[in-house]
């Protein structure tokens, strides 16, 4: 985890004897490295692993069934503040309000309570797929809903039966955005500013969008690095953002990233990794919730994207994350 800062790679003994005699192997004294890439390979991917930030066991994998056609493509989510109601949003357009029964404090159960379509401000279906791809969600303490889209690129308020009753102005500078690539990550400040990430992007500095009086600007810049992308945002109740992100193999499948940084009036702060799991560790984990159980630990609720594929899974993934 991050609280526990690993020596950077460069440090370990290991590592070091790797850089600074490319043509020996540590593990065998003297022994040429020439010509044996499979050992070079070996030695890369140790130093990866003792780089990289330990990971706790999760608290909850818990495979959401469910016979509602609606269940599926989730993108994003909202849980109370104490982790018995949430709200998933589909990227079909779908907001689903469910309960969930925990014993010891892992899910057992969710119980759909209601499904909303959402709507335009006439009352409609949007009718291209582009228009209802909606991908990140939160909700105010006042329980208003906001979404984020990606394909119509754009940010929209709704009532909680999934009815447009706000619409945001265009965000600045997003004319060739990836149609399958925007505003998947979503969160609401503890002041109700707005924030959103685009997900698609080389590595490196790329703008964190805020909403505020009235106005969108791009003043704070997030650092992207290791080819993950981020894909849900949200706020604890200490005022921290955590940004979930995701990475890809063809081969591998994907990885999962959460990083936490302080907002302040010069800008984001500096980014520390929380949680980084191997590839494959679980399936496409798009949206991020926090909230405290009972004893006062802070937990990251995340959830899966099943892609409407049976091959794949809707999943509820739980993790504590330190303080």
């Amino acid at each position: 985890m991050g609280s526990e800062h690993p020596e950077p790679a460069a440090a370990r003994p290991e590592c070091a004897a790797a850089a600074a005699a490319p043509g020996t192997d540590p593990w065998r004294s003297a022994a040429p490295m020439r010509g044996d890439p499979v050992a070079l390979i070996r030695a890369a991917l140790i130093c990866l692993a003792l780089s990289a930030p330990a990971v706790a066991d999760p608290l909850s994998e818990h495979d959401w069934q469910d016979d509602a056609p609606q269940l599926g493509g989730l993108s994003g989510v909202e849980i109370s503040s104490d982790g018995t109601r949430l709200w998933a949003l589909s990227d079909r357009g779908y907001l689903i309000a469910a309960r969930i029964s925990r014993t010891e404090g892992a899910i057992t159960g969710i119980g759909i309570t209601r499904i909303a379509e959402l709507l335009d401000a006439n009352g409609n279906r949007p009718e291209t797929r582009a228009a209802r791809d909606s991908e990140g969600l939160a909700v105010s303490t006042g329980g208003h809903v906001y979404i984020s889209y990606e394909g119509d690129h754009r940010l929209t308020g709704h009532t909680p039966d999934g009815r447009v009753n706000l619409s945001f102005p265009t965000p600045p500078d997003i004319a060739g955005m990836d149609l399958n690539g925007s505003f998947e990550a979503l969160a609401i400040g503890p002041d109700n500013t707005l924030y959103t990430l685009a997900e698609r992007g080389p590595d490196g500095e790329a703008p964190l969008y805020r909403f505020a009086g009235g106005v969108w600007d791009t003043d704070f810049m997030y650092p992207r690095s290791n080819g993950f992308d981020p894909v849900g945002m949200d706020f604890d109740d200490l005022g921290r953002l955590y940004i979930l992100e995701r990475s890809f193999s063809m081969f591998g499948g994907f990885a999962t990233r959460i990083r936490r940084a302080e907002i302040t009036e010069s800008g984001l702060g500096p980014l520390e990794t929380l949680l980084e799991t191997a590839t494959g560790r679980h399936p496409n984990l798009e949206g991020i919730s926090l909230w405290r159980d009972q004893t006062g630990r802070l937990i990251a609720t995340l959830v899966a994207d099943d892609n409407y594929n049976r091959m794949f899974r809707s999943q509820i993934v739980e993790y504590p994350i330190p303080d």
